[in-house]
This record gives structure tokens, sequence and C-alpha cells, in this order.
């Protein structure tokens, strides 16, 4: 029978060298994401797209999502979700900002984005939260704010 150090280090070899396969895959998926985004931003232009990268890496999902920020309809529509209702109700801030999340995608495809989301479960509305500041800070460098 091995001894209790030859265990450890016989089951930390193992998790070591899946963890390098993991890293390697991506790594792969990263340079994949990366093509995508370079390509988005030419054509929106880089400071018209808002990148959000997920916290670990999962077999066959993107490691990032890549949105566009809201056009103006977009972001009136999203103010106007989020008031409180007449009759004092608040308004629905999660739902306004996945329906923005949702119209603002550009990557990856809307399927591969709702398996993402099922990982990942604040992504759509931190994605549209983010996208959101991003089109208000645009807004007040403009003078629109």
């Amino acid at each position: 029978m091995a001894s209790a150090d030859e265990a450890i280090a016989e089951i930390e070899g193992r998790r070591a060298a899946r963890k390098a396969e993991l890293d390697e895959q991506r790594k792969v998926q990263l340079a994949l994401d990366l093509e995508q985004l370079d390509e988005l931003e030419l054509k929106h232009g880089d400071n018209l797209v808002v990148r959000i990268n997920v916290d670990r890496y999962v077999p066959d999902l993107p490691t990032m999502a890549v949105f566009r920020l809201p056009n103006p309809a977009e972001t009136k529509r999203y103010k106007a979700q989020i008031q409180p209702r007449k009759n004092g109700q608040p308004g629905d801030a999660i739902a306004a900002a996945e329906t923005l999340g949702q119209a603002a995608l550009l990557y990856p495809e809307p399927d591969v984005f709702t398996r993402m989301c099922e990982t990942f479960t604040t992504l759509l509305t931190n994605a549209a939260v983010t996208a959101i500041k991003a089109s208000e800070g645009r807004a007040e460098e403009e003078g629109k704010g």
C-alpha cells in the first residue's frame, strides 16, 4: 500500500494535469473570442462595444460576451422601465436590464448566450448595467447627459 505522501502526490499530479488541459482549452477558446471581439470593435467602433468576461472557464462556452452600447431609444425605454409606477410599485430594474442586454448582444450567438446565462446567472444583468453606464458616460462626454 502506498504511503499517504505518495497518494497525495499522485492525486495532486492528476489534478495538475487536468487543470493544465483545461487551461489549454481556455486559451484556445479565448483566442477565438478575441478574434470575434476584434471584428466587432472594427465594425462598431472600439468605444462602442462592451466586453464582459466570465469568471471561470467552462468547456464549450465562450470566455466572454460582447455587447454594443444601447442606442438612445433603448436607453430611454430602460429608464422608463426602472421608474416607479403610478401606483407606487417600483420598476423592475432586473427585467429592464435583461431586456436591454438581449437587445444589445453581439457575441456569442443567442443560443450559446442562453447556455452561458444558465451557468453565469448574473451575466445578462451585469452586462446590461455595464453597457448602460458606458452609454451614460459617453452621453456626458458628448454633452448630452
